[in-house]
């Protein structure tokens, strides 16, 4: 039977004690000791029942005290593990700091190649300034084959007068041993001077597509040299860049993946121990209420008893 019912029965019993009359006056002390008796053998069963749900709600207090604890160590475990979390996102973002310096020096290396481009253009400028220089050397060589073409054509026109002069001492050859000598001195300085025409304008030439061929190769050499050096390094750069973007990616994600499953875990424990808190509080005010009856029990039937 509950607490109340018992009480209540206990109380029905002693309102309706009645004890047996002697025949000189009092009562008799038989039944009086038997019915008191009864009486306190009902309140040891009460106040046994009693015991027994105060040790079941002990008990209970106790699992749950259990319960509490390992709930606060698990909190102090997510705690740790909250702190663990935040000391990793402070690393992760101590860790994109760095690769943002990271990528700033990139940024001014490829600002550096940059310039390092710009220079190599100016240089290419200047070996076509100095491509022009030989174009212009060229054009003097050229002048100088067409003065010596121009020279060559008035020794040429000297020469013509000479074979005619030549001609001439040849019809009067029979006439004159010497004007056969002055025939033949004309005729090997006609041959000499042929020769050096031939000499000057051959040198000349090769002279003119020796320079022009070394320019030209010189020219397309270091364009190509600076192309090539300026391709690397922008690329090197470019996949540097690509990678330090990556990586600010990547622990992006990580950071806000750590933070998600900290909110979800701590509004988890927040759960987890208001439910257990309010249990605690249940079974407190449980033990306090019994706690009260048995004790307004034992009043009344002391007050009663008296």
């Amino acid at each position: 039977m509950s607490d109340a019912s018992g009480m209540e029965e206990i109380k029905s019993y002693l309102r309706q004690l009645d004890f047996k009359k002697r025949l000189f006056g009092g009562c008799d002390k038989e039944d009086v000791l038997q019915k008191l008796h009864t009486v306190t053998m009902m309140f040891r069963e009460q106040i046994s029942q009693q015991d027994e749900q105060l040790e079941t709600a002990n008990t209970e207090l106790e699992t749950t005290k259990g319960q509490l604890e390992a709930a606060n160590g698990q909190a102090a475990a997510f705690t740790q593990q909250t702190e663990d979390l935040n000391r990793q996102i402070e690393a992760a973002n101590q860790q994109v700091e760095e690769i943002k310096a990271q990528l700033e020096a990139a940024n001014a290396e490829a600002e550096t190649a940059k310039a390092q481009l710009e220079a190599a253009r100016q240089q290419a400028e200047a070996v076509s300034g100095q491509l022009q220089g030989y174009q212009q050397q060229v054009e003097a060589a050229n002048q100088r084959i067409a003065q010596l073409m121009a020279d060559s054509a008035a020794k040429e026109a000297a020469y013509q007068q000479f074979a005619q002069e030549v001609n001439a001492l040849r019809v009067k050859a029979d006439t004159s041993r010497e004007y056969e000598e002055k025939s033949q001195l004309l005729m090997n300085e006609l041959v000499r001077m042929e020769r050096e025409r031939d000499g000057i304008l051959g040198r000349a030439e090769t002279e003119a597509r020796k320079i022009i061929l070394q320019a030209e190769e010189t020219a397309r050499e270091q364009i190509r040299r600076l192309r090539r050096e300026s391709d690397m390094e922008l690329e090197a750069k470019r996949r540097e860049a690509e990678e330090l973007k990556n990586e600010i990616e990547s622990v992006k994600v990580t950071r806000d993946t750590y933070m998600k499953d900290l909110k979800v875990t701590m509004r988890l424990i927040s759960e987890e121990v208001a439910e257990i808190r309010e249990r605690t509080q249940d079974l407190l005010d449980r033990a306090t209420d019994e706690a009260a009856l048995s004790g307004e029990g034992l009043s009344e039937y002391d007050h009663e008893a008296v």
